[in-house]
């Protein structure tokens, strides 16, 4: 029986006072000297639930409304699991 498993790896972002994310390549210097660092679920677009870059705990619960429970949880990567 195979066991469902999604690994989404968490990254840290600059993240502007409105919780969007800049993208430190084609952001203003106002803009970064506005921003925070913070830690995101990185985008990965085999993993639906992790568009938009969310924070740790949308995507834990975006995954737990799909049925699937935290297994591991790091500074570099999330693991979930289908709960059968």
């Amino acid at each position: 029986m195979a066991v469902e498993i999604h690994t989404a790896y968490v990254g840290l972002v600059q993240v502007a006072p409105d919780g969007t994310i800049i993208d430190k390549n084609q952001a203003t210097i106002a803009q970064m000297q506005t921003a925070s660092s913070g830690f995101r679920v990185l985008e990965d677009a085999t993993l639906a639930n992790t568009a938009n870059n969310p924070t740790i705990r949308d995507y834990l619960n975006l995954e737990a409304a799909n049925d699937f429970q935290l297994v591991h949880l790091d500074q570099t990567f999330i693991i979930t699991q289908k709960v059968t």
